[in-house]
């Protein structure tokens, strides 16, 4: 009896234990939220990701039933985890740079990944890359650190060719790099790159751990003489770069929809931001947000700095200053990242919609603009269970993103 007793616990604290590991996998709580899995090698933790995440879930969403695909990030590197991004290079495939600096070639129909063995070893973390066809540029936007501790953001491009699935990048041209910034954190560096006529839009954070939940005396945001918490405008043909727009705290999305130019930024708790990008505009950080302070509770008063009270700030001064409103901003922390104009015929229901997706909130919001493309009339969530990291419409208009623990994702229709 005492046999099958023992045996009878052994079974049930399998099963209470396998139910709690993949639900902690799901919500990235303990032991997933921890330091503790520095200590385990990288070839450990892909293979125990891998079996915790599914190959394959179904999506109910308003318009259409969706079905994603999950595919292994080869050689995923979990200590470097803010970083990597996805390009379209033909119908086929994509291009998927890791944070890393290393280029590999997915297709699409086989889903999988083939190494084009050329690595970016100057860079201590890639955040974006833009393909400008039309001109056979492939643009690199990535963190330096330099062996003082401090770092910067740096804008370069390659000629590139293309031909029977290999990749080949030459005549490197260095566009832009910002000031040396010695406070130097790469979590909150912003950093994405757009392309339109010529011009590279380059997107910057604070670039400092969000002490103080990122208010920090430097107040770089609001500071022209600074290139940090701004859009910057880089020609291409000149390399001259100017600020296009600032007030930022760290911006994580920069994209174009129905020509206009729109970038997301991370709030404090809450108040993440969508902004329609105007030239010469302040979109207020620090001295306005629609979020709160993390030190702050739901019954504090004054949950985030008066003007007043920040009077001594650069650029907070009141009545000083006219700052431009976000189209929309997050009441809850969402953690906003990249977004996209989705204008296929592939998910016909969300024709001419803006696409959103979102890091804590592991979420994709489906949003539909008025005819002057200034005002969200709707916005759909669709809870996709991941922190989604880069977002792309395929040429074939499938939708694939970049998720944390190293995994690609395919959302396809059933």
């Amino acid at each position: 009896m005492k046999k099958i007793f023992y045996i009878f616990i052994g079974i049930i604290s399998v099963i209470i234990i396998s139910f709690y590991i993949f639900n902690a996998r799901e919500r990235n709580t303990f032991p997933f939220n921890t330091k503790l899995g520095y200590l385990i090698p990288n070839s450990v933790k892909t293979l125990i990701y891998e079996i915790l995440t599914p190959n394959n879930y179904s999506i109910i969403t308003d318009k259409h039933n969706l079905e994603v695909t999950t595919k292994t990030i080869p050689n995923y590197n979990f200590k470097k985890k803010y970083g990597g991004a996805l390009e379209n290079i033909n119908n086929e495939n994509i291009l998927y740079l890791s944070v890393e600096g290393n280029f590999y070639l997915f297709n699409l129909k086989a889903k999988i990944f083939t190494d084009q063995n050329i690595t970016l070893e100057h860079f201590h973390n890639v955040r974006d890359i833009k393909l400008v066809k039309s001109k056979d540029l492939i643009a690199i936007l990535g963190v330096k650190k330099n062996s003082n501790g401090c770092g910067t953001l740096k804008l370069e491009s390659y000629k590139y060719k293309f031909s029977k699935n290999k990749l080949k990048i030459f005549d490197r041209n260095e566009l832009w790099e910002s000031e040396q910034n010695c406070k130097f954190n790469s979590k909150t560096s912003g950093a994405r790159v757009e392309y339109s006529n010529n011009i590279f839009y380059v997107s910057t954070g604070i670039f400092q751990s969000p002490v103080n939940s990122g208010i920090i005396k430097e107040n770089w945001s609001q500071k022209n003489n600074s290139s940090f918490g701004k859009i910057i405008k880089i020609n291409s043909l000149t390399n001259k770069s100017e600020i296009f727009a600032k007030g930022f705290r760290n911006p994580q999305g920069l994209f174009f929809y129905k020509e206009k130019l729109l970038g997301t930024d991370h709030g404090p708790k809450g108040g993440d931001e969508i902004n329609i990008i105007k030239y010469n505009s302040n979109y207020g950080w620090p001295c306005k947000s629609y979020g709160i302070l993390y030190s702050k509770k739901v019954d504090d008063k004054n949950l985030y700095p008066t003007l007043d009270s920040l009077k001594e700030f650069e650029g907070c001064k009141k009545n000083v200053v006219l700052f431009t409103e976000p189209l929309y901003a997050f009441s809850n922390s969402v953690g906003i990242s990249q977004g996209i104009e989705y204008n296929s015929n592939y998910f016909y229901n969300f024709k001419n919609n803006l696409l959103v997706s979102t890091l804590k909130g592991k979420s994709l919001y489906r949003i539909i603009l008025n005819n002057n493309n200034d005002k969200i009339i709707q916005m759909e969530q669709i809870y996709l269970k991941k922190r989604i990291r880069d977002l792309l419409v395929t040429n074939l208009g499938k939708i694939v993103f970049i998720s944390d623990k190293g995994f690609i994702n395919i959302i396809e229709l059933i």
